[in-house]
């Protein structure tokens, strides 16, 4: 074989091998190769004058200096595998979106504070026991309306009824027994003077003492008498008797007496013509008697005729004289 097909050969081989070795380095890097750049003119290997034709031994044709292996294109530097195009960083995984940050599990909507268990509506503090109701002041005992008096001698439909009941419930007089009145027993003159004061409110007098000798030692059980006494003659009710050297408290005190004690505490003067004729103008009592008839504390006796100035003023007469006087202008 001929020194020339040897190198021939020789430089086919060579081209060969480095085309498998471009191949092979293509089919390492990925990225598309950005096509192979046809190996820049690598003239092609003219195509090796096929082995079995008999190169014609004309003039062995120069080898054309072999074409110095056009230097095998450095395998147009594998363009640079075009940056693997960074794998367009993953389109940064469109960052998960955040989770929608678990939409902050809409704070347990606070557990609506448990609606602060409604402050135990504070034990609606035991409705202070209702202040025992003030036992409603036991109703002031309705004031006895009328003491339930059982007076066995006083009958509704009397004439002196009304005026007992009024003259006990106001403490003017009581009866004489728990169970009796005695409304025609006669009153002396020391009972008519404590009635007058009891009925006026028990005022005090400044007095200490009376000039009568007829009446018992200040403080004794005997004078019970004794304030009513002062403030009577103190207010010139009573005069006394015998000149005023006494008061006669035991002795039994008439009508006059009576009309008498009243009109010289409430009389204003005024008088009118009386129908009485047993009480004559000369009588020391005459004005007193026409003041009280004038003011309807009187209607007499006999049928309105009659004043009956000296009988004995009982009880029942006392209590209605009275009653007259101060219960009609209450």
């Amino acid at each position: 074989m001929s020194k020339k097909r040897t190198l021939t050969i020789v430089l086919t081989l060579l081209v060969a091998v480095c085309l498998l070795a471009t191949t092979a380095l293509a089919a390492v890097v990925p990225s598309t190769p950005s096509m192979p750049s046809a190996p820049s003119g690598a003239t092609a290997p003219s195509t090796p004058d096929d082995p079995t034709a008999p190169i014609q031994p004309s003039q062995p044709s120069q080898p054309s200096q072999p074409s110095q292996p056009s230097q095998p294109s450095q395998p147009s530097q594998p363009s640079q595998p075009s940056q693997p195009s960074q794998p367009s960083q993953p389109s940064q995984p469109s960052q998960p979106s955040q989770p929608s940050q678990p939409s902050q599990p809409s704070q347990p909507s606070q557990p609506s504070q448990p609606s602060q268990p409604s402050q135990p509506s504070q034990p609606s503090q035991p409705s202070q026991p209702s202040q025992p109701s003030q036992p409603s002041q036991p109703s002031q005992p309705s004031q006895p309306s009328e003491p339930e008096l059982k007076f066995i001698d006083v009958n509704e439909g009397d004439w002196f009824y009304n005026s007992v009941m009024w003259a006990v419930k106001n403490g003017v007089t009581v009866g004489t027994t728990p169970t009796t009145f005695e409304p025609y027993t006669a009153c002396t003159r020391a009972q008519m003077i404590e009635f007058l004061w009891n009925a006026v409110g028990k005022p005090a007098a400044t007095i200490k003492s009376v000039p009568f000798t007829d009446v018992p030692e200040s403080g004794s059980d005997d004078y019970w008498y004794e304030d009513s006494l002062l403030w009577a003659y103190e207010a010139g009710i009573v005069a006394g008797t015998n000149g005023g050297s006494t008061f006669s408290p035991d002795q039994v005190c008439s009508r006059a007496e009576m009309i008498s004690f009243i009109a010289r505490l409430l009389s204003d003067g005024a008088t009118d013509d009386m129908p009485f004729v047993d009480v004559p103008a000369s009588a020391w009592y005459y004005n007193e008697v026409q003041w009280a008839w004038a003011n309807g504390l009187t209607v007499g006796t006999n049928d309105g005729t009659t004043f009956s100035p000296d009988n004995a003023c009982i009880r029942a007469e006392a209590v209605e004289f009275l009653y007259n006087a101060f219960a009609e202008v209450e």
